[in-house]
């Protein structure tokens, strides 16, 4: 049997070990980071060097466009030593930044003889392994994370606004819709849960908005580079963008926002 390494690796689409699952999950957004949650459960080898501070969770943060690679060990939240949260830097770009997530070896040279008490699957049972420091002893794989239209959006309250919300463009910080909302609704839109109908329907409007006016702005697209990766998108669609002599404003926000309407019951006269 081909093993592909020298030792046992924790991954899901490796039969190494038979008792362990790693689990990496995207939980959510804070400020200008992803919240990143690490997991192992079961019993073995890799369990128990996590136990011990002999192992760590890495994830790794790439940008090819701008040859960006940041490492990430540590913890913004340790649960137990097997079960983590982790603050991950979002570059402020609409390109795609991918995400590799694995456990890492730190302690010192250790040589293990392999048994049933690791974890691992028989064939590993007897062989002889040496764990080096910064050996990956489990991998969750690549993934990727495209920023889209709506991550272009800053709402802010304006009491000068006395209807509803206006949209201008900011060229800071590579390009920004910035949407200024009369308070009561800021207070009432900032409580709205994200996947509520009606706020998914005012993001498409400011969205709409916002598309419209970056007409002014298509000779300055070296200043709006957070919005090059969304007009590749939309030309490789076959959509016409702000760019082109006829484009609708609210074709392309309902690309990237489609509506949503629940199901309801419709009662027959």
């Amino acid at each position: 049997m081909n093993k592909g390494f020298s030792y046992p690796i924790l991954d899901e689409e490796k039969n190494d070990y038979k008792d362990l699952k790693y689990e990496v999950n995207h939980i959510g957004s804070e400020d200008n980071y992803l919240i990143f949650e690490h997991k192992v459960t079961g019993n073995g080898l890799v369990y128990r060097l996590l136990k011990e501070k002999k192992a760590k969770f890495v994830t790794t943060s790439v940008l090819k466009t701008a040859l960006y690679r940041k490492s990430i060990s540590e913890y913004f939240e340790e649960i137990t030593p097997h079960h983590i949260k982790m603050k991950i830097p979002l570059l402020n770009t609409s390109e795609k930044m991918d995400f590799y997530s694995y456990i890492v070896y730190v302690g010192e040279e250790e040589k293990i003889v392999l048994s049933e008490t690791d974890g691992v699957n028989d064939f590993w049972f007897g062989e002889e392994i040496i764990l080096k420091k910064g050996m990956i002893i489990a991998r969750d794989g690549w993934r990727e994370l495209q920023n889209v239209a709506g991550d272009l959006l800053t709402v802010k309250k304006d009491e000068n606004e006395k209807y509803g919300f206006n949209v201008t463009i900011s060229e800071i910080e590579g390009g920004k819709f910035i949407v200024t909302m009369k308070p009561d609704l800021f207070e009432k839109f900032k409580r709205m849960p994200d996947d509520n109908s009606h706020k998914r329907s005012l993001v498409i409007h400011m969205l709409c908005l916002g598309f419209m006016k970056l007409r002014e702005y298509r000779d300055y697209n070296e200043v709006l580079i957070n919005f090059e990766a969304i007009k590749r998108e939309l030309k490789a669609n076959n959509i016409n963008t702000w760019e082109d002599e006829e484009y609708s404003p609210n074709d392309i926000a309902c690309y990237f926002y489609p509506h949503i309407i629940g199901d309801y019951d419709v009662k027959s006269d």
